[in-house]
């Protein structure tokens, strides 16, 4: 993807990876992690929307509780 002069890469995993070839495909989702770790931004298109749509993004969006069976984490920090 080119603006002005500027590049800046562009990954669309269903075409940038060859859905017939199973082992490419294989090889590809391997990747995923690396390839979106990396990325500056993402965007993800989960397809249209259904009667449900709604509750799973509320669901999505509610903050979750922290939760670690570290003692690192659970031990109070006490302020002097």
């Amino acid at each position: 993807m080119q603006l002005r002069g500027h590049y800046e890469p562009l990954w669309i995993d269903a075409i940038c990876i060859n859905q017939s070839k199973v082992h490419e495909l294989n090889h590809q989702v391997r990747m995923t992690r690396e390839i979106y770790s990396n990325a500056e931004s993402v965007m993800i298109w989960l397809g249209a929307a259904d009667d449900t749509s709604d509750v799973a993004m509320r669901r999505l969006t509610m903050p979750k509780p922290f939760e670690s069976d570290e003692p690192k984490f659970s031990n109070m920090w006490n302020p002097q």
